[in-house]
C-alpha cells in the first residue's frame, strides 16, 4: 500500500516493510529540510543534512526514521553541512552521502562521506570528480553506487566502496538533469527519470536507462507528465514506482507512475486519488 503524505512524501508498505520517501521532509525532531535519505539494513531510513527552517542554515544533523514505530530519533552528525546531495546504501550496513551544497559553496561541492550503522558514525571517503548539487543516487548489483545529474550536470559517476573512489562515466546522459529520480531495476540496470534543465525551467518527462555492465545510457519511455524531484523505489513484479514531484519546484503532483520492464519498458500514470493507492 502507498500513502501519499504531501509533496513528494510517500510511505511505501510492502508486506511487513514500510519505506519513507520524501525529498522535502519535516523530520520528527528537527527542522524542515531538503535532505538525502538512505534505507539502512534493518529497514530504518536515515535522513541527512538539508537546509533548516526557521533556523535558516545548512544542516549536518541526521535523523533515523523507524517504520515500525513511525517515529524519528536523532542520529549521528555528518562531517560536513550539506544540502541537495545524494545518498544510497552500501554493503556491510553502510551508506554513502555525496555532493550537494553548503556554506561557502551553495551550488555544489565534491566531498563525500560514509555512514556506518554499526558504529553510528560518519567517515570521509574520496571526492567526486565533479560537483553534483540536486543529484540522485542508486545502488548497483555489485555494491557500487551510481551518482547522476545535478545542477548543470549531464554526467554520472560511480563510487566503488572497495577503493573509496569515484570514477567518471565516459558517456554523458542525453541531457542535463537537475533533481532527477533514480532507482535500480530488477536486471541490474538503473532508471533515471525526469528532473529539469535548471534555472527555474519546466521539468522533464524523458527517462533514460543506465547499464552498469557497459556503462552506457539509452533512452527510456516518456513519462505521462513532467516530474522534478520525484521519489522512486522498486515495487513488486519487477516494477518501479515514481511518486510526487511536479512540473516545477513548489508545484507538487499527487500522482504516481509505474514503470514496467516487461515485456517492453512502459510508463503509465495513475493518480493517488483519496490519499492511498493499494497495490
Amino acid at each position: 500500500r502507498l500513502t501519499f503524505l504531501g509533496h513528494s512524501t510517500v510511505l511505501l508498505e510492502v508486506d511487513d516493510l514500510r519505506i519513507l520517501m520524501d525529498p522535502v521532509l519535516r523530520a520528527g525532531l528537527g527542522p524542515v529540510r531538503r535532505q538525502v535519505r538512505a534505507i539502512l539494513p534493518d529497514g530504518r531510513v536515515m535522513v541527512a543534512g538539508g537546509y533548516g527552517y526557521p533556523e535558516d542554515n545548512y544542516l549536518n544533523s541526521t535523523e533515523i526514521y523507524d517504520p515500525m514505530t513511525g517515529t524519528f530519533t536523532l542520529g549521528a552528525t555528518m562531517l560536513q553541512r550539506r544540502y541537495g546531495g545524494a545518498a544510497a546504501p552500501l554493503p556491510g550496513g553502510k551508506a554513502l552521502v555525496a555532493g550537494g551544497g553548503g556554506p561557502g559553496n551553495p551550488t555544489g561541492f565534491r566531498t563525500a562521506e560514509v555512514y556506518d550503522s554499526a558504529t553510528a558514525t560518519f567517515s570521509p571517503t574520496g571526492d567526486l570528480n565533479q560537483s553534483h548539487f540536486l543529484s540522485a543516487a542508486a545502488s548497483l548489483p555489485d555494491g557500487r553506487v551510481l551518482i547522476v545529474g545535478g545542477l548543470g550536470q549531464d554526467r554520472a559517476e560511480i563510487y566503488d566502496p572497495a577503493t573509496g573512489t569515484f570514477g567518471l562515466v565516459t558517456q554523458p546522459m542525453s541531457t542535463v538533469r537537475v533533481g532527477p529520480a533514480a532507482s535500480p531495476l530488477p536486471d541490474g540496470r538503473v532508471l533515471i527519470a525526469g528532473g529539469s534543465l535548471g534555472g527555474g525551467g519546466a521539468a522533464l518527462s524523458s527517462t533514460e536507462i543506465f547499464d552498469p555492465e557497459t556503462e552506457t545510457f539509452s533512452a527510456g519511455p516518456t513519462l505521462p507528465a513532467q516530474r522534478f524531484s520525484a521519489a522512486a523505489a522498486p515495487v513488486s513484479g519487477g516494477r518501479t514506482l515514481l511518486a510526487g514531484g511536479g512540473p516545477v519546484l513548489g508545484n507538487p503532483s499527487a500522482t504516481s507512475v509505474i514503470f514496467n520492464t516487461a515485456p517492453e519498458p512502459t510508463a503509465s500514470g495513475r493518480a493517488f486519488g483519496d490519499q492511498t493507492l493499494d497495490r
